[in-house]
């Protein structure tokens, strides 16, 4: 018998292979117009996600929970961060304050 219950197995299919993806390629389908909206709507999945994992703890080896967490939350980091950088520069005031814009 192998070790483990349905939320490790369910979340592996269910949450990781057909929710998140969907999810992702929803936002990066529905946001062609603007993809900077896509970015933030996959950096709030992947922030969802990682709130999910932290909460619910769907592993049943601690280290793997660990790992999935810091793999997503820094996926989420990144998309957070390269969305803010382009909302930045597409700012309209952008031009006023170039300074900024070049720090980040």
């Amino acid at each position: 018998k192998l070790p483990g219950n349905f939320l490790t197995y369910g979340w592996v299919l269910l949450v990781n292979t057909f929710s998140r993806q969907f999810l992702l390629l929803y936002c990066v389908v529905m946001t062609t117009d603007f993809p900077i909206f896509g970015a933030c709507g996959q950096s709030l999945v992947f922030m969802v996600n990682f709130a999910m994992l932290a909460n619910l703890q769907p592993y049943q080896a601690t280290m793997l929970n660990i790992q999935e967490c810091i793999l997503i939350g820094c996926m989420a980091l990144l998309t957070f961060s390269a969305a803010f950088r382009e909302l930045l520069i597409d700012h309209k005031q952008a031009v006023d304050h170039p300074d900024v814009v070049a720090s980040v």
